[in-house]
Order: C-alpha cells, then structure tokens, then sequence
C-alpha cells in the first residue's frame, strides 16, 4: 500500500487496520468518488457489489449488504476520496474490506490510446479477479501519454475501456456497445442512457470498428471521473469533433444522481 491509502478488514467485532495483503486474491470490488459523503448512485453500487460476492463467491446478500452499510459509515465525511470495496479469497478464507484512498484530480477529458486490447477477461461482468491486469494494461498505455485503453472482440470490434464505459453520438442517437457483448455493467454510463431516454433522445446499442467512430462525439465514464471527452492527441484512435455536450450532461448526472452515501437503502 501507499501513503495515500488504509486497508481495513470487517467483522462482526468492527473494523480492523490490516497491515498487508500478502497472499491474497482480490475477487470482487467496487469503487467510486465520493466528496463530502456524496457519490453518484451509491446504491446501485451497493446491489452490484452484493450481487457479484453472492454470485461469484457465495456469500450471503445479508451479510455483504452488512459490510457495505458499516464501509459507508466508515468513510469520512469531508473531503474528497476513492474508496474501493473489496472481497478477497486468503487462503479457504473470505474477508470483506474497505480500501480507503484520497482521490487523485478528477479529469473532464480523457486521451485514448490507439492500440487496441483483445479481451481476455475472466469474469468481464464483475469487477475484481481482473482488475489487476487491466489496471497493467492502463498503466502500460498511460506510459505514452495516454489516459484510457480500449478493449476490442476478436474481431476487432470495440467493447469498451479498460476501466470506463464508452459512450459516442451517431447524428442525435446516443451509442454503446451492447450489454450482450462481453462489458461490464457499468453504472454511470447506464445512468446517462436513461437521462437521455427521459429527454426522449433515442439510445442504442451498436457493434462497431473504431475505424467507424471517425469524426462522433465519444465519452468515456466511469464512477470515478464521471464523464470525460475523448479528445484529438497524436495517438487517438479515431477523430473526434472541437466541440462537445459533456459540461450539459455532467451537470444532468450530478443532478439526478449524486446521493448520500450513507443513506440506508
């Protein structure tokens, strides 16, 4: 661990500082920002959280949804952070831990790199046993001055980033990739295709090369940043217009979003 960050483990006798995480697999997690006690939709958090530890590891929804209450409590209410719930397998054992981290600057655009990253996720609809190597794959791209990596199929078409949902605009029509391709179900773009479907703009899903994306205003969200636009560097995958609506659909996300995280849902 850095300086910037604490680890602590929960049980039913309260939270305890762990010292190191050697040996251990990180099998579940679930991050986002939150300043001064709000995050976007912390409750949908919580239920994909609860959800993949059941699913993926068996472990009961009472009990998960427990921990996250308690995590919540035990993230301070002032100031600005990154906190990252987390399951991980030590051994026969499963231990639930909150990650406390500061929060790095958040961005408003985001540089995609050009080369694209053949999917070999494990699990790509949860996020955790993963993490790691896509985290590489981001550190690895970031080393040319990139912000985000795209993830593609086989053959060739895009899924998604590394760690964010990509959104782009085809004439007025919103665009993503599908759910039925193998994305992770990301919560902040699925809270901006529904602001968009309240503003009786049409969404749809499309499978397409990034070679298609020419010239399409693209966003890159994720529950830390929120929405960036993909901007025009030397090593962008695909050209993108001056101009862009993300300030308006930020603005649209804080508003019908962002919650108190400890609210009890």
């Amino acid at each position: 661990m850095n300086r910037t960050e604490s680890l602590f483990q929960y049980t039913r006798g309260g939270w305890h500082a762990v010292p190191s995480t050697h040996g251990e697999i990180l099998l579940v997690a679930d991050s986002f920002h939150v300043k001064d006690g709000m995050a976007w939709a912390p409750e949908r958090h919580a239920k994909r959280f609860v959800q993949s530890c059941h699913t993926l590891c068996g472990v009961s929804p009472d009990h998960a949804s427990t921990f996250w209450q308690a995590a919540m409590e035990h993230i301070p209410q002032v100031g600005v952070w990154f906190p990252r719930t987390e399951l991980v397998r030590h051994g026969a054992d499963f231990r639930l831990r909150l990650r406390l981290r500061r929060a790095p600057p958040q961005q408003t655009t985001a540089r995609l790199w050009r080369e694209l990253y053949h999917d070999q996720r494990k699990q790509p609809r949860h996020k955790g046993i993963d993490l790691l190597h896509l985290v590489s794959l981001r550190e690895s791209a970031a080393r040319y001055g990139a912000d985000e990596g795209l993830l593609c199929t086989n053959g060739g078409n895009l899924l998604e980033g590394l760690t964010s949902r990509i959104l782009w605009w085809e004439e007025n029509v919103l665009c993503t990739t599908s759910p039925r391709q193998r994305v992770f179900p990301g919560i902040t773009a699925a809270l901006i295709c529904e602001i968009a479907r309240e503003k009786g703009i049409p969404v749809t899903y499309r499978l397409r090369r990034p070679a298609e994306l020419d010239g399409c205003e693209t966003w890159v969200v994720n529950a830390f940043h929120g929405i960036r636009s993909a901007v025009n560097w030397a090593h962008a995958p695909w050209r993108v217009p001056e101009k862009d609506s993300r300030s308006i659909w930020q603005e649209a996300l804080d508003i019908m979003a962002l919650r108190h995280i400890r609210t009890v849902w």
